[in-house]
């Protein structure tokens, strides 16, 4: 579940979107329609939302190997606006 906005000086929402393994096609989520709706509910809530994608084939969530844009949204989660 999202975590509540609280503080006022939250303006940007970090969101991100990879490629998965699609096991069939009721489970299949592109990484545009990721974007579409984690935006669509960043902008819902009044945040900015900045784009992190890992698409390049499938990428695990088991490990951040081969998740460089993973790893980039991991070291802004502390800025005083997210």
């Amino acid at each position: 579940m999202p975590r509540a906005i609280t503080k006022s000086n939250r303006t940007t929402a970090l969101c991100y979107g990879r490629k998965s393994v699609v096991r069939s096609g009721v489970d299949q989520v592109s990484v545009e329609n990721q974007r579409e709706r984690v935006v669509a509910e960043a902008e819902r809530r009044g945040l900015t939302p900045i784009w992190f994608e890992d698409s390049g084939g499938h990428r695990s969530g088991r490990s951040e190997k081969r998740r460089p844009q993973w790893v980039a949204l991991k070291s802004r989660i502390s800025e005083s606006n997210v």
